[in-house]
């Protein structure tokens, strides 16, 4: 929710990790700056990348539509990634063993 300061920065790290197997999917939860045109740039040179809009739900229901949305493409693993969070370029890799082949669905 109105993340448009620091949802680049969660992005970036996605997108700089060793592991290249993974899908993001980040739930605008109703933000009224323009946080989601950063995503949308970052889907234009990206297809891990998409964005899902909603009224706002609040955290709880920002991740259970993560939750539902990783459920709808059939993924095996869900990684909850806040807009102002980032992950090491190993992170994805260093959890990898813990879902064998499994790509990774972040939420925000």
């Amino acid at each position: 929710h109105d993340s448009e300061a620091s949802i680049a920065g969660t992005l970036d790290s996605l997108l700089a990790q060793t592991l290249a197997s993974w899908r993001a999917t980040v739930i605008d939860d109703g933000s009224r700056d323009d946080g989601a045109s950063v995503v949308r740039a970052v889907m234009k040179t990206d297809p891990r990348v998409r964005l899902v809009q909603q009224d706002n739900r609040g955290l709880s229901g920002a991740r259970n539509r993560g939750l539902d949305e990783s459920r709808a493409d059939a993924a095996p693993g869900v990684l909850f990634l806040d807009a102002d969070d980032w992950m090491t370029p190993t992170g994805l890799e260093q959890l990898a063993p813990l879902t064998p082949g499994a790509p990774v669905v972040a939420s925000s």
